[in-house]
């Protein structure tokens, strides 16, 4: 955790590094709760745990999945949790399920889809 002085605002700004937004967030869900057993709640191991929270692992390698797995399980904002920032939205729940409707994950329907364009053209 770092203390700036910002001279365009009033006061100090607390600004925290993602190891300590991880472990304020793990603790907030619960404070007794090893890291062992809330990796098994994300899916990762205790290692994997330890080391984002001690900065072992560098940021620009905490994969993805953990981090959503960790703001979702402990109810945290994922931007906050990865960029400290919660006013960014990467992408909401809803631009992912219309993502997933307009197939720009596994690209446009097949040719024998009935609903091909060309297949149902008069």
């Amino acid at each position: 955790m770092t203390i700036t002085d910002h001279p365009s605002k009033s006061g100090l700004v607390l600004e925290f590094t993602i190891q300590d937004r991880l472990r304020k967030a793990r603790l907030y869900y619960d404070a007794k709760m090893s890291q062992d057993d809330f990796a098994e709640l994300i899916g990762a191991s205790g290692g994997t745990v330890s080391n984002y929270e001690l900065g072992i692992t560098r940021p620009e390698r905490m994969k993805n999945i953990y981090l959503r797995a960790w703001a979702t399980v402990t109810g945290v904002d994922f931007n906050w949790l990865k960029f400290g920032d919660p006013k960014e939205p990467e992408s909401s729940p809803s631009d992912y399920k219309a993502r997933i409707s307009r197939h720009e994950f596994w690209g446009p329907p097949s040719r024998r889809d009935s609903t091909h364009p060309r297949r149902n053209a008069a």
